[in-house]
């Protein structure tokens, strides 16, 4: 089966951002890309094998959709909705405030959330981000609150708030060409959506030893060059979480982690 280069091109942008091969495909395959033609380009780009033949036989997409943050926190997520925190997301002893000050609603500026974060003042951001991950335009609200200081950590608390997905005109008509008639293609469309609905709602918290890492990191997500992820596993004990790359220095869990809430 004939790889895309496209897929090819961005497993490899993806590779030198220091993300995974396990969110590099999870998320591809959360946007619609058949586990088949995902497993192929990084199978071709670990074997350096370069073909750039035609593009991948679409009619063979399934969705399938595994939580992780991966890529999308890589270049994205950093919305900050309105709401309150919910107390059936976060474990009890995460739910009381850590100061009693009152919270700083920063609207949609980051920069006021990267001032905020030097003394972890309370305070919250909220805006959409959008990227095209090859012809599939994901749109995200995703929020973020400094809670304050607890137990000599900084607390950062993150919610997705909605994610949607919509195919650019160039992909459906490749999709066409490919011999999917339109009524598929809006179903296909459709049915990635209501997967895409499973995450929103998630949400988790990240503590920081020092004020200077949160700020550190919020400074780089600005400046898009930021790389890494959190991921999650239930084991007997609990949830077993694993941070890389710039989020090495936070502690992180929950559900948007993909472990328990």
């Amino acid at each position: 089966m004939a790889v895309n280069p496209k897929l090819i091109d961005y497993v490899k942008t993806s590779l030198s951002k220091g993300v995974g091969l396990k969110d590099i495909r999870a998320k591809l395959v959360s946007v619609g890309w058949s586990p088949q033609d995902v497993d192929s380009a990084i199978n071709s780009v670990l074997n350096e094998d370069k073909n750039k033949s035609s593009s991948p036989k679409l009619w063979l997409i399934p969705v399938i959709f595994i939580i992780v943050l991966g890529i999308i926190f890589a270049v994205i997520y950093f919305s900050v909705s309105n709401s309150k925190l919910s107390e059936t997301n976060l474990p009890n002893q995460e739910q009381e405030p850590a100061t009693q000050s009152s919270v700083i609603d920063c609207g949609e500026s980051i920069d006021c959330l990267i001032d905020k974060s030097e003394n972890c003042g309370p305070s919250k951001v909220s805006f959409n981000t959008i990227i095209d991950i090859i012809g599939r335009i994901v749109s995200t609200n995703t929020s973020y609150e400094i809670k304050g200081v607890k137990e000599n950590k900084c607390l950062l608390y993150l919610k997705t708030v909605n994610q949607t997905v919509v195919y650019s005109d160039e992909l459906v008509q490749q999709m066409l060409v490919s011999g999917l008639t339109q009524e598929q293609i809006e179903q296909n469309e459709q049915e990635v959506n209501k997967q895409m609905v499973t995450i929103v709602g998630k949400d988790g918290l990240c503590k920081f030893n020092r004020n200077e890492d949160l700020t550190s990191l919020l400074k780089k997500q600005k400046g898009g060059n930021f790389s890494g992820s959190v991921s999650c596993r239930l084991t007997s004990s609990g949830s077993n979480c694993t941070s890389t790359g710039d989020w090495s220095v936070a502690e992180c869990s929950g559900g948007m982690f993909g472990g328990t809430t």
